[in-house]
């Protein structure tokens, strides 16, 4: 009997952006887990930058790597055609269009592309073609499991329709090279690259999984060019080549002879065994799974690609001590070789299928605008991109993004290595959705880049523990945002343990301060400060001050946690003084400026200019439920003239000497702008860029500081810019691309839904910023992950907080003001009711339970309300 089809799960319906036309340009689609690098969808349907051999790849394309279609109507022709649409303009080059795309094959006339992370979904038509095809696409993605969500693999569904009222025989083909011996720096031309030679393609037929797997002895197992890659299926009827023939010897002919026999049968017919390929060449093999189709039927078919390359090679570094030095990947000492991913990937399938659309269904079904869902949610494929790896000990490492590297040669290594503290400020992603990889950053912070007497390396040297320091004057506002990202960490997780251990470090980080950025212990940073624009700041500014304030406040609560009084009233002395004077010499009535310094100009400073960036450590603090650091009338007037001053709507007429992320005619924030003159002859030299990261920063910051609609517009202009025909809507590069400091976006959630979550307390608020009849918004914490809903009928109110995975438990909730008189409370569907206590508490209604309160994956605490 044969096996029973996989019955893949509906997908959920969501706003995602239909992409059609030119908008499919630059459309590229990562497809991989945390720390195994990506193959990304292209908006058309094929396979690009194979970035799967530990290091970026841009542009990295693998000759015959594609799928395609065969359908026949009975009593009509064939027709058969690569699952892709026709390429766009341009056409050009020395020998015609890129022949590494096989580009004279036939291909359909139409695609649309839509997604909701992890999903990719392209829609295929042809009216020459019987049937029609849909593609679905993903890599399982389940928060707070980073080990489902770090799988090397590749999942297509490909569903095909008979439209018309004849019987259909069809089949579907991947066909893939074996690139073992790629070392991911070279664009492949052909089948013919010198790390190829002995390459062997092997049949497989594992219980219901039929496959082949890609393999050469030629490599070592510590050899960076050692790996494997798998493809395979679970559909029962299949055929399968190890290798196209090659009848005349030219590689031409190997394309040909496929084409030729799949597009008269629907087959692929050729050897079957594993002969290893000669020196310099590879093999391309093909999978083909068989269908039959009834007038109006539809079938799925899965296929799956997994690949595995252990080792990668410290070539970013320049220091001897790990210049060359080989790292291994954390998936590889759980799963041996891809076709072990590719077994356990199936065996699993449908629990990580459901788990991954349970995510989707939670996140993307929010109420919240579908700029601000985009934007926190197509940035999560940078925490699965080549931007981040894990080590052997599963220790998470990041670079800023993947581009040139230092040497300014093509885009082939890792950007900014590694960690960069300044940079990590913004991202706030991986904090809520896996907090342990977070928190494996904070004990590098401060257990192996924390000196004695608190001077705080801010990038990493790995391996790990071997490594020596990063050779650098510390980053003031890096060494200060990771002392209130340690505070928020665990707010997230609630491990006092983890706070105690870390604590004395993390004390001598926040203290260093008062050694030279702070030596009077004003609250003012006034001596040379280096920061995330790669330069030093000199005199009191507001950009390292109020992240100063904002790790002496998180620094007197974790004081005051761990039983340290007499440290968080010092602290506490300091932050009011700071607060006083920041607030008096650095005020210009509207903003907040750089303070002069006495003798001659210092060129890289800004002095009385307009810093995007002036009031980050309040946004953090807003985060991590700090409060306000500032006069809140002073803190709501500086958002507001960040928006009027720095927000172009069309960027015409603005010279930029630097790099140029957003072009005349879009729109886009300036990271400096100087209303009322005064700029210096030589300002910090990034002044006038666009960075997606700092826009993401304020416009969660105008939320919070009560102006949403100015907030919006921003994020409305990053998504105009990244719209698929002038940039990928999955790629926000800074410095490289896939840059970590887009993933400040996450705060937009927080911002809008009013979430916020202290594990430490039991506390969970939920007060969204603008009034609806209806809001839904994802959330997630340390231990669980879900939907937060408040929903009006008239007078009366449903608060629910829906726990999809894991599990929470909440003492107090701290909700709308609106909401009035406490009805009852119930765990849904068990319906058991609770009672719970209400009083109104800083302008919000607070419900406390009289114990914590348990709630489990599938359930919901349910509140109602009469306002």
């Amino acid at each position: 009997m044969p096996p029973r089809r996989p019955r893949p799960q509906a997908p959920v319906v969501t706003r995602a952006r239909v992409f059609r036309g030119r908008a499919l340009n630059q459309i590229a689609f990562p497809l991989g887990g945390i720390g195994t690098g990506n193959v990304s969808l292209a908006g058309r349907g094929h396979l690009v930058d194979w970035e799967i051999f530990n290091r970026p790849s841009k542009g990295l394309l693998l000759q015959h790597a594609f799928f395609a279609l065969w359908a026949r109507a009975e009593g009509r022709p064939a027709g058969a055609a690569v699952l892709e649409a026709a390429p766009g303009a341009p056409f050009e080059g020395s020998y015609g269009y890129n022949a590494i795309a096989v580009p004279g094959l036939p291909r359909f006339a139409q695609a649309e592309f839509s997604s909701s992370y992890p999903f990719a979904r392209i829609r295929f038509r042809d009216p020459g073609l019987p049937v029609e095809a849909a593609l679905e696409a993903y890599t399982p993605f389940v928060p707070l499991h980073d080990l489902d969500s770090g799988l090397p693999v590749a999942h297509f569904r490909w569903t095909i329709t008979n439209r018309g009222k004849r019987r259909v025989e069809a089949s579907v083909a991947m066909s893939m090279p074996n690139p073992v011996g790629l070392d991911g720096t070279e664009h492949l031309v052909g089948s013919r690259h010198a790390g190829f030679g002995g390459n062997r393609n092997e049949l497989v037929h594992d219980g219901h999984l039929w496959g082949l797997a890609l393999t050469s002895p030629r490599y070592g197992p510590e050899d960076i060019r050692h790996g494997s890659v798998a493809v395979g299926t679970s559909w029962p009827r299949v055929s399968a080549v190890t290798r196209w023939p090659a009848p005349g010897g030219w590689e031409l002919w190997d394309l040909q002879a496929f084409w030729d026999e799949f597009a008269a049968t629907g087959r692929v017919r050729g050897p079957s065994d594993a002969v290893a390929s000669p020196d310099g060449r590879t093999h391309t093999g093909s999978l083909c799974a068989l269908l039959d189709l009834a007038p109006g039927e539809s079938l799925t078919v899965p296929f799956m690609l997994a690949w595995h390359f252990p080792n990668r090679v410290n070539d970013w570094n320049t220091e001897p001590e790990v210049r060359g030095r080989v790292l291994k990947n954390h998936y590889a000492t759980w799963l041996p070789d891809a076709w072990s991913v590719m077994r356990h990937a199936f065996r699993e399938a449908g629990r990580l299928e459901r788990e991954s659309r349970e995510f989707e269904r939670a996140f993307w079904t929010s109420t919240l605008p579908v700029e601000v869902m985009e934007s926190a949610g197509n940035q999560l494929a940078t925490l699965r991109s080549p931007t981040a790896f894990r080590d052997e000990e599963g220790r998470f490492f990041a670079f800023e993004g993947c581009g040139k590297g230092y040497d300014g040669g093509s885009d082939r290594a890792g950007c900014c290595p590694l960690n960069c503290t300044h940079v990590w400020n913004y991202a706030q992603t991986q904090a809520y959705l896996f907090p342990e990889l977070e928190r494996s950053m904070r004990t590098t912070d401060f257990t192996v880049n924390t000196r004695p007497g608190g001077d705080m390396a801010f990038r990493t040297l790995v391996p790990l523990p071997s490594a020596p320091l990063w050779n650098h004057a510390p980053a003031a506002d890096g060494q200060m945002g990771m002392v209130v990202s340690l505070y928020r960490d665990w707010q997230v997780c609630g491990d006092g343990a983890f706070l105690k251990a870390l604590w004395p470090k993390a004390r001598e980080a926040l203290e260093f301060a008062w050694k030279g950025w702070d030596r009077d212990r004003d609250g003012l940073m006034e001596g040379e400060q280096h920061n995330t624009y790669d330069i030093e700041f000199h005199g009191a500014n507001p950009l390292t001050s109020v992240l100063y304030l904002a790790a002496l406040r998180a620094g007197e609560e974790m004081a005051i946690a761990l039983g340290e009084g007499d440290v968080a009233g010092e602290y506490r002395r300091i932050f009011e003084s700071g607060a006083r004077l920041l607030s008096t010499r650095l005020w210009n009535g509207e903003y907040y400026i750089q303070e002069a310094v006495a003798g001659e100009e210092r060129a890289n400073q800004h002095g009385s200019g307009c810093l995007a960036d002036q009031l980050l450590g309040q946004w953090l603090a807003h985060l991590a439920g700090l409060g306000p650091l500032l006069p809140e009338a002073q803190t709501r007037k500086a958002a507001g003239a960040i928006f009027r001053h720095n927000f172009r709507p069309d960027l015409t007429g603005v010279a930029v000497s630097g790099r140029v992320y957003a072009m005349p005619g879009e729109g886009g924030l300036l990271t400096c702008t100087w209303p009322h003159g005064g700029r210096p002859k030589a300002p910090f030299p990034y002044a006038d860029e666009v960075w997606t990261g700092i826009e993401y920063a304020v416009a969660a910051l105008l939320v919070w500081e009560g102006q949403p609609d100015e907030g919006l517009r921003i994020v409305r202009a990053v998504r105009a810019r990244h719209d698929g025909e002038r940039r990928n809507p999955f790629n926000e590069p800074e410095c490289g691309n896939h840059y970590a400091r887009g993933l400040s976006s996450w705060t937009l959630l927080h911002a809008l839904a009013g979430f916020r979550w202290s594990a430490p307390d039991a506390t969970l608020r939920f007060v969204p910023a603008v009034e609806s009849r209806r809001t839904s918004a994802f959330f997630s914490t340390g231990t669980a992950w879900g939907t937060l809903e408040e929903g009006w009928a008239g007078r009366r109110a449903l608060v629910s907080v829906g726990v999809s995975g894991g599990s929470l438990s909440v003492r107090r909730l701290r909700l709308s003001p609106a909401l009035a008189k406490l009805e009852r409370a119930w765990i849904e569907p068990s319906r058991t009711f609770l009672k719970g206590a209400v009083e109104r508490r800083k302008g919000e209604v607070q419900v406390e339970f009289a114990h914590p309160v348990e709630v489990v994956s599938g359930q919901a605490l349910v509140l109602s309300f009469t306002a």
